[in-house]
């Protein structure tokens, strides 16, 4: 007996077109042309995506291995130069893409440090609440920060963890940085001093961004968590449409190359994220799922986090 081969979402709809090439191809020429310049373009995007995340798993593989390397022999040299590079990169972020002069964005740079470091901090609360050892929190330059398990990859944790610990490790840290940001207010509030009015909107800004139901951000791993405990082809049908919607959105209120740039990244990542679980669709999924409760209560925890962090940007704006 022949074992079915599982085909990505890409080469599913190219083998559609070739079908309706067959079909059509004499009949309606300027349809095939049509489907022929799709097939393409579906090819190219097939082989590209793959290459392109070869090489970043393959970069990602050896950084995590230098890393480890370095975190053994010298811990702390490496999370110190890991942060005060990450911090120089910031500080160039703000310098080419917004108005500011050099001192500005040094000070926003530092800034972003501490309040990744407390996002982060989030995440590795709720690993050491879920049993789980923290390796150590790493800065990366231009992308923000890790919290870094024990387990040996991605793939291993997410076997390992039920859906319920593994939304709750994802939320911990936006909520770390709520919890910040609402201090922040309230201590604007009572003393109308703006540098907590800029902790509290970076802050907001940081994990609100986070927030965003694509992986592998925060909000992507929380969505992925209660879509896949209701049924996985719902999970695999919500991973899409906010897919879509981004890619929407983002052609109609993203403007400039930086804004693109980080999009494109999101987006393919999600995709990539997207196919996997596609390909994976029918292998059996051993780990315990959330209950009815645990999913009205992630759910609507979820939605309020994302109505407070916009009624901070309210109440600092005015």
């Amino acid at each position: 007996m022949k074992k079915r081969r599982s085909i990505s979402l890409i080469q599913y709809f190219q083998f559609k077109i070739q079908m309706c090439l067959a079909r059509r191809s004499n009949r309606q020429p300027v349809i095939s042309k049509i489907l022929l310049v799709s097939l393409y373009v579906l090819m190219y995007l097939d082989k590209f995506g793959k290459k392109v995340m070869s090489l970043v798993k393959k970069f990602w593989s050896e950084t995590k291995i230098f890393l480890a390397k370095c975190n053994d022999r010298h811990p702390v040299i490496l999370k110190i130069t890991l942060a005060v590079l990450s911090m120089i990169s910031f500080a160039f972020f703000f310098k080419i893409c917004f108005p500011f002069d050099l001192l500005t964005s040094g000070k926003l740079g530092i800034m972003l440090i501490v309040l990744i470091y407390v996002h982060e901090q989030g995440h590795a609360w709720a690993f050491k609440k879920c049993g789980i050892s923290v390796k150590g929190i790493f800065f990366i330059p231009f992308l923000g920060a890790v919290t870094m398990s024990q387990t040996d990859s991605k793939t291993d944790f997410e076997q390992n963890t039920s859906h319920t610990a593994e939304a709750f490790i994802y939320f911990m840290g936006p909520i770390w940085g709520l919890i910040l940001g609402v201090i922040a207010t309230g201590v604007y509030i009572l003393t109308d001093i703006r540098l907590f009015a800029d902790i509290a909107f970076w802050s907001v800004f940081l994990n609100l961004f986070n927030l965003v139901p694509l992986m592998p951000m925060d909000g992507g791993g929380v969505v992925k968590a209660i879509g896949f405990s209701v049924k996985r082809w719902f999970g695999l049908v919500l991973m899409g449409i906010f897919i879509l919607a981004a890619f929407v959105l983002s052609c109609v209120f993203i403007q400039g190359w930086v804004g693109w740039l980080v999009v494109s990244i999101i987006l393919l990542m999600a995709i990539n994220d997207l196919r996997n679980e596609y390909i994976l669709r029918k292998c059996p999924d051993n780990r315990p799922l959330m209950s009815r409760k645990m999913i009205v209560i992630f759910t609507f925890a979820y939605l309020v986090s994302i109505v407070i962090f916009c009624g901070i940007i309210y109440l600092i704006s005015f």
